[in-house]
């Protein structure tokens, strides 16, 4: 996952949203899967990052890194789209 859940925690605080709101947003039940997503603990499915990519206004970048997956937020409205 890389630097994922720092950037769920990152754009959440950026926006203003509390895990509970961020969650309610997503449409997940509990608060509680916000906090594993911004510890690492579990990877959001794709169809829950899909609805954070919404709810925090970004884009999902995924690209091959040797043999590993890594998935990335980028904020709409940046240079690097």
């Amino acid at each position: 996952m890389n630097g994922l859940p720092r950037m769920i925690k990152w754009l959440r605080h950026k926006h203003g949203y509390s895990q509970q709101q961020l969650a309610a947003l997503v449409g997940v039940t509990h608060q509680s899967q916000v906090s594993k997503w911004e510890r690492g603990e579990v990877a959001p499915t794709d169809d829950n990052l899909d609805k954070l990519a919404a709810a925090l206004g970004c884009r999902i970048e995924r690209r091959w890194v040797g043999d590993n997956l890594q998935t990335r937020f980028v904020p709409l409205g940046t240079c690097d789209e």
